[in-house]
Protein backbone atom coordinates (compact mmCIF):
# COMPACT_ATOMS: atom_id res chain seq x y z
CA UNK A 1 0.00 0.00 0.00
CA UNK A 2 1.44 3.36 -0.99
CA UNK A 3 1.23 5.80 1.90
CA UNK A 4 3.59 8.37 0.35
CA UNK A 5 0.75 10.90 -0.18
CA UNK A 6 0.60 11.29 3.61
CA UNK A 7 4.27 12.27 3.89
CA UNK A 8 4.64 15.96 4.70
CA UNK A 9 1.20 16.49 6.26
CA UNK A 10 1.88 18.94 9.11
CA UNK A 11 1.51 18.28 12.83
CA UNK A 12 -1.73 19.65 14.32
CA UNK A 13 -2.85 18.55 17.82
CA UNK A 14 -6.04 16.47 17.54
CA UNK A 15 -5.86 16.82 13.74
CA UNK A 16 -7.95 14.33 11.78
CA UNK A 17 -7.60 15.40 8.13
CA UNK A 18 -4.97 16.11 5.50
CA UNK A 19 -4.69 19.70 6.69
CA UNK A 20 -2.93 18.46 9.82
CA UNK A 21 -2.65 15.42 12.07
CA UNK A 22 -1.19 14.21 15.34
CA UNK A 23 0.34 10.73 15.62
CA UNK A 24 -2.94 8.94 16.35
CA UNK A 25 -4.71 11.10 13.76
CA UNK A 26 -2.35 9.73 11.12
CA UNK A 27 -3.17 6.13 12.06
CA UNK A 28 -6.89 6.97 12.25
CA UNK A 29 -6.91 8.66 8.82
CA UNK A 30 -4.85 6.00 7.02
CA UNK A 31 -7.01 3.15 8.29
CA UNK A 32 -10.22 5.02 7.48
CA UNK A 33 -9.23 6.22 4.01
CA UNK A 34 -7.08 3.34 2.80
CA UNK A 35 -8.81 0.35 4.38
CA UNK A 36 -12.29 1.51 5.36
CA UNK A 37 -11.56 0.70 9.01
CA UNK A 38 -12.81 3.29 11.47
CA UNK A 39 -10.82 3.37 14.70
CA UNK A 40 -12.32 4.83 17.87
CA UNK A 41 -11.78 8.56 18.13
CA UNK A 42 -9.23 9.63 20.67
CA UNK A 43 -9.69 13.19 21.85
CA UNK A 44 -6.46 13.52 23.82
CA UNK A 45 -3.74 15.17 21.76
CA UNK A 46 -0.71 13.09 20.86
CA UNK A 47 1.43 16.14 21.23
CA UNK A 48 4.94 15.40 20.03
CA UNK A 49 6.44 12.97 22.47
CA UNK A 50 3.42 12.85 24.75
CA UNK A 51 1.26 10.16 23.18
CA UNK A 52 -0.67 8.61 26.08
CA UNK A 53 -0.28 4.92 26.85
CA UNK A 54 -4.06 4.55 26.75
CA UNK A 55 -4.13 4.83 22.94
CA UNK A 56 -2.70 1.31 22.70
CA UNK A 57 -5.16 0.03 25.24
CA UNK A 58 -8.04 1.58 23.29
CA UNK A 59 -7.03 -0.37 20.22
CA UNK A 60 -6.36 -3.54 22.21
CA UNK A 61 -9.42 -3.44 24.46
CA UNK A 62 -12.09 -1.66 22.45
CA UNK A 63 -11.65 -3.40 19.13
CA UNK A 64 -12.05 -7.15 18.99
CA UNK A 65 -10.75 -6.94 15.44
CA UNK A 66 -7.15 -6.36 16.58
CA UNK A 67 -4.53 -8.80 17.77
CA UNK A 68 -1.28 -7.98 19.50
CA UNK A 69 1.68 -9.36 17.56
CA UNK A 70 5.37 -9.71 18.46
CA UNK A 71 7.71 -7.07 17.06
CA UNK A 72 9.65 -9.89 15.39
CA UNK A 73 6.60 -10.71 13.26
CA UNK A 74 5.68 -7.24 11.97
CA UNK A 75 3.92 -6.94 8.63
CA UNK A 76 3.03 -3.85 6.60
CA UNK A 77 0.08 -1.92 8.06
CA UNK A 78 0.64 -3.17 11.61
CA UNK A 79 0.17 -0.41 14.18
CA UNK A 80 3.40 0.08 16.13
CA UNK A 81 3.87 1.75 19.51
CA UNK A 82 7.38 2.95 20.27
CA UNK A 83 8.63 4.16 23.65
CA UNK A 84 11.25 6.85 23.41
CA UNK A 85 12.50 9.10 26.20
CA UNK A 86 9.71 7.85 28.48
CA UNK A 87 6.82 8.57 26.11
CA UNK A 88 4.74 6.46 23.77
CA UNK A 89 4.41 7.22 20.10
CA UNK A 90 2.33 5.46 17.44
CA UNK A 91 2.84 4.86 13.74
CA UNK A 92 2.27 2.32 10.98
CA UNK A 93 4.82 -0.28 9.96
CA UNK A 94 5.57 -0.25 6.23
CA UNK A 95 7.98 -3.17 5.95
CA UNK A 96 11.76 -3.24 5.68
CA UNK A 97 12.08 -1.77 9.21
CA UNK A 98 10.33 1.44 8.05
CA UNK A 99 7.52 3.20 9.89
CA UNK A 100 5.37 6.12 8.80
CA UNK A 101 4.62 8.43 11.71
CA UNK A 102 4.24 12.02 12.83
CA UNK A 103 7.44 13.90 13.58
CA UNK A 104 8.05 17.47 14.67
CA UNK A 105 8.13 18.56 11.02
CA UNK A 106 5.16 16.50 9.81
CA UNK A 107 4.53 12.98 8.60
CA UNK A 108 7.73 11.11 7.70
CA UNK A 109 8.97 7.60 6.94
CA UNK A 110 11.88 6.50 9.11
CA UNK A 111 13.85 3.38 9.88
CA UNK A 112 12.90 1.83 13.22
CA UNK A 113 16.51 0.68 13.62
CA UNK A 114 17.83 4.25 13.53
CA UNK A 115 19.49 5.25 16.81
CA UNK A 116 17.19 7.35 18.97
CA UNK A 117 13.94 5.86 17.60
CA UNK A 118 13.25 4.16 20.91
CA UNK A 119 12.08 0.63 21.44
CA UNK A 120 8.95 -1.07 20.19
CA UNK A 121 6.50 -1.48 23.06
CA UNK A 122 3.53 -3.08 21.31
CA UNK A 123 2.26 -3.96 17.86
CA UNK A 124 -1.27 -4.63 16.70
CA UNK A 125 -2.62 -6.19 13.51
CA UNK A 126 -6.14 -5.78 12.19
CA UNK A 127 -7.88 -9.07 11.47
CA UNK A 128 -8.30 -8.12 7.80
CA UNK A 129 -4.51 -8.30 7.51
CA UNK A 130 -4.08 -11.58 9.35
CA UNK A 131 -4.23 -13.83 6.29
Amino acid sequence: MDLSPYVGIPFVPRGRDREGLDCYGLVWLVFRDEMGIVLPRYEGACELGRAPDEIGSRIAENLGDWTEVPATELRPMDVVFVRSFGFNHVGIYLGGSKMIHMSKGGVVVEDLRRPGKGRIEACFRHRSLAA
